[in-house]
């Protein structure tokens, strides 16, 4: 299992508030990135609100 401190490194991380922008404008968004980037990982809990800032 990943850790938290491994988890918000991914790069992933840095397109957060666009997607979150994206969601909250257009209640929709596509998430294109190679593997290994956060997308399973990272994502569904930013949306979810437990990653912190």
């Amino acid at each position: 299992m990943m850790r938290e401190a491994a988890a918000l490194e991914l790069p992933v991380r840095s397109v957060l508030p666009r997607l979150d922008e994206a969601l909250d404008g257009r209640g929709a968004a596509v998430l294109c990135a190679p593997p290994g980037t956060g997308k399973t990982t990272l994502v569904p809990l930013a949306l979810a609100g437990l990653t912190g800032p």
